[in-house]
C-alpha cells in the first residue's frame, strides 16, 4: 500500500481554512446587513406608529377640525356633519380671505376628504370643504 503524503493532507486543510474563512467573511457580511435592515425597519415601525398616534387620535382631529371651523365661522353658509365626515359650505370669501383659509387648511393637519372652489363673481369665491374624523 502506499501512504498519503503528509504535504497533500496539509494542503487540503490549508483549502479547507481558507474555504471556511471565506464562508464565515460572506456570513458576517450578511449579518451586518440584516442588522442595519432591521434598524432601519425600526425606525421605520416607530414613525408609523408616531404617525398613527397622531393621526388616528379623534379627540385631537375634532379640536383641529372646531379650531378651523372657528376660523371660518364668518363665510360658513351650510354646516353637514354625517357619521365621520363634516362638510362646509363658504360663501362671500375675498381673495385675501380665501388665501388665509386654504393656508390654514393645508398648514395645519386636517384631513381634508374634498376641496372645492367656485368664483362666485368677479372678487368672491365660495368653497365647499369635507373634513374627515
Amino acid at each position: 500500500m502506499s501512504r498519503v503524503n503528509p504535504l497533500y493532507i496539509l494542503l487540503l486543510l490549508v483549502v479547507l481554512l481558507t474555504v471556511l474563512i471565506w464562508q464565515d467573511r460572506k456570513i458576517e457580511e450578511r449579518v451586518v446587513q440584516e442588522e442595519r435592515r432591521l434598524v432601519e425597519l425600526e425606525r421605520l415601525g416607530k414613525r408609523v406608529v408616531a404617525m398613527k398616534n397622531y393621526w388616528g387620535d379623534r379627540k385631537l382631529q375634532e379640536r383641529r377640525i372646531n379650531q378651523f371651523v372657528n376660523f371660518v365661522s364668518r363665510f360658513i353658509k351650510k354646516r353637514e356633519k354625517r357619521g365621520g365626515r363634516l362638510k362646509l359650505s363658504l360663501a362671500g370669501i375675498g381673495a385675501h380671505d380665501a388665501d388665509r383659509i386654504v393656508s390654514k387648511l393645508l398648514n395645519s393637519f386636517l384631513k381634508v376628504g374634498n376641496l372645492t372652489i367656485e368664483r362666485s363673481d368677479r372678487e368672491k369665491i365660495s368653497m365647499e370643504v369635507e373634513l374627515l374624523f
